[in-house]
């Protein structure tokens, strides 16, 4: 979050981390108490004393989706926040085989 952005306010049905070729990957999903859920959490993550969200994605849904591949140099996080969409962040990425 910043002073002007509510990060906590990001619809997790909309998270996409794509590569622009692949299809999108959602955010990974866990089993809790026999229900599934969005694996997001609000935190404060840099200290600043404003709410963050962490994001897990699945590496093989990133793979599966054409989103990760071995060529791979950036990955941009999608998502809406109410009515407006927004790119979150692009930033670049080591492929290790």
């Amino acid at each position: 979050s910043t002073a002007t952005f509510d990060a906590t306010a990001i619809d997790p049905n909309s998270v996409r981390l794509t590569n622009g070729a692949g299809k999108g990957t959602p955010l990974a999903v866990k089993r809790k108490r026999g229900r599934e859920e969005w694996e997001i959490k609000s935190a404060h993550l840099n200290f600043d004393r404003l709410r963050d969200m962490k994001l897990r994605f699945s590496r093989q849904t990133l793979i599966a989706n054409g989103d990760l591949t071995a060529s791979t140099l950036n990955l941009t996080l999608v998502a809406r926040v109410g009515t407006c969409a927004f790119v979150g962040a692009t930033a670049p990425v080591v492929v290790k085989p």
